[in-house]
């Protein structure tokens, strides 16, 4: 089995904005833009009903409302179903721009969170803990398990490049770690070109 950290240009209070908005024309562009895969055995057409009502209450329902005024206080945080992380994996994925993907296997799993997450901020100069790169809440919503969400602001991205360049690398020496911190850094380069966040998925 695999994983992925994928990497998206997108702006926080552009994401903010689309929970509570009540745009309906999204919600369709969403569901039609979502990733069969994300549906489950033994009912794959089912739960997509049950996920796209999910994506519909974050958007346009009652729930998504409250949600937006809630949010605006810095301290509001909720965990939120799987169901509901799945809706903003495909709200994430619909309003961002990918711009790169970190995979690794189950195997690879406590090398790739260990010593590549778990090292990253001392390498690359991130203020921050490590966990906030794949888990951080946005809209205040957070999910504890797979998938998870997390990201960069763009004054943190900007911390980073005062730091490090893609050509001068604190490398690790091993070609796994190596090979995620070259991506890692050149998607960051695409975010900052942009002035952008960085919202990332890990799944």
């Amino acid at each position: 089995m695999s994983y992925s950290l994928e990497l998206y240009q997108l702006d926080w209070q552009q994401l903010a904005g689309v929970i509570g908005s009540g745009d309906q024309e999204l919600v369709a562009a969403i569901d039609a833009a979502s990733d069969p895969r994300m549906f489950e055995q033994p009912d794959p057409a089912g739960q997509r009903i049950l996920w796209r009502k999910v994506v519909e209450a974050l958007i346009v329902g009652r729930r998504g409302q409250e949600i937006r005024v809630r949010a605006q206080d810095p301290t509001f945080q909720e965990e939120v179903s799987d169901l509901t992380a799945l809706a903003m994996c495909g709200i994430i994925r619909a309003q961002g721009t990918q711009v790169g993907t970190l995979d690794h296997s189950s195997s690879s799993g406590e090398l790739f969170r260990d010593e590549f997450l778990g090292a990253l901020p001392s390498k690359i100069g991130l203020p921050g803990k490590p966990e906030e790169i794949v888990s951080r809440p946005l809209s205040g919503l957070v999910h504890p398990l797979y998938p998870s969400w997390g990201g960069l602001t763009k004054f943190e991205i900007d911390q980073v490049f005062r730091t490090v360049s893609i050509e001068n690398l604190p490398l690790f020496d091993d070609s796994d770690l190596d090979g995620w911190l070259y991506d890692f850094v050149d998607s960051l380069t695409a975010v900052q070109e942009q002035n952008s966040d960085l919202v990332t998925l890990y799944l």
